[in-house]
């Protein structure tokens, strides 16, 4: 008896991320809920709440100060190497844990590490794997 098996592979990309799915003995990229193969690696805060994808990415020229793209280049980084902050729209801040993007959500700011928008990020993918395989 043999045996069907499924392997799956995330690119967590510095613009665009995507989701693949090897079976059957081929390899296909999983489109997301707008029907495209890859996902814009932008995070928007609003006063609403959090945006991911392509709508916070479609959503620049509102708020470009929230919205968080390039996350990849900013890990394990720290402001005085980086060259970052004079191209992107967006805060950089360093405290004793780490260079963090700061944002303004419901007039309050606060400041966010690289690694938690990537992880908003990478959420978005599994919870796509999630509906494909559970569905």
């Amino acid at each position: 008896m043999t045996t069907k098996r499924t392997s799956v592979g995330i690119d967590l990309g510095i613009s665009k991320s995507c989701v693949s799915v090897f079976q059957n003995g081929k390899i296909e990229t999983i489109a997301n809920v707008w029907g495209k193969p890859t996902t814009a690696s932008y995070v928007a805060f609003t006063d609403n709440g959090c945006v991911i994808g392509d709508p916070a990415r479609d959503q620049m020229n509102g708020s470009q100060q929230n919205s968080l793209f390039n996350i990849k280049h900013l890990i394990g980084g720290n402001i005085g190497k980086s060259v970052e902050q004079n191209l992107l729209p967006y805060k950089i801040v360093e405290d004793d844990a780490g260079m963090k993007i700061q944002i303004e959500q419901k007039s309050v700011a606060r400041t966010i590490h690289p690694e938690e928008i990537l992880a908003l990020t990478l959420g978005q993918l599994k919870e796509l794997l999630n509906y494909i395989f559970i569905r």
